[in-house]
């Protein structure tokens, strides 16, 4: 009896193992990469928050890690935990760039918005245009991304799953 449960134990441990690993992984995999703009960010001083746009990108893990590294106040939470005022406000940031996204962003004092050109996709052009429309967003500098998400082969079958992993250009403006 006792090397029977010994086996049946092995047998139910092992198969716990398997359950957990899942190789190769099937949705992919990111990195934990400090990004060029996050160490740029983390050498200025003088205080005020961090937006980025589109929120599509921001509300996920990368940018929560990016806080870590840059330690630049953010405006935004993460899946679940978005602060309560954010979530009242959210659709005026979704409309980015507009008069009233912008005074937004003064209010929560706002110094840095990051716009990431690749995650707009066609887009990109028109909001580059309306951005230029307001001289309170003044461009200071431009990143390219390093990648830190690889896919894997679910996530190739899944249309935009990664659309939160894009290689970004990211153009850096000060609020004023």
């Amino acid at each position: 009896y006792r090397v029977r449960c010994q086996y049946w134990s092995v047998v139910l441990v092992a198969l716990a193992v398997l359950e957990v690993i899942a190789v190769p992984f099937p949705l992919g995999w990111t990195e934990v990469k400090t990004q060029p703009v996050d160490r740029w960010l983390a050498q200025q001083v003088g205080g005020g928050a961090v937006a980025q746009f589109p929120l599509s990108k921001a509300e996920h893990g990368p940018a929560l890690y990016a806080y870590k590294t840059h330690a630049q106040p953010i405006v935004y939470g993460y899946g679940a935990f978005f602060p309560t005022r954010y979530r009242q406000v959210r659709p005026v940031l979704w409309g980015f760039p507009t008069r009233e996204a912008i005074d937004l962003l003064r209010e929560w004092h706002v110094r840095y918005v990051l716009v990431g050109a690749e995650s707009y996709g066609a887009e990109w052009p028109n909001v580059q245009r309306r951005i230029r429309q307001f001289d309170a967003l003044q461009p200071v500098a431009i990143f390219d991304e390093e990648p830190i998400f690889h896919s894997g082969w679910l996530s190739e079958l899944l249309p935009d799953f990664g659309r939160a992993f894009v290689v970004d250009r990211v153009y850096v403006y000060e609020l004023g």
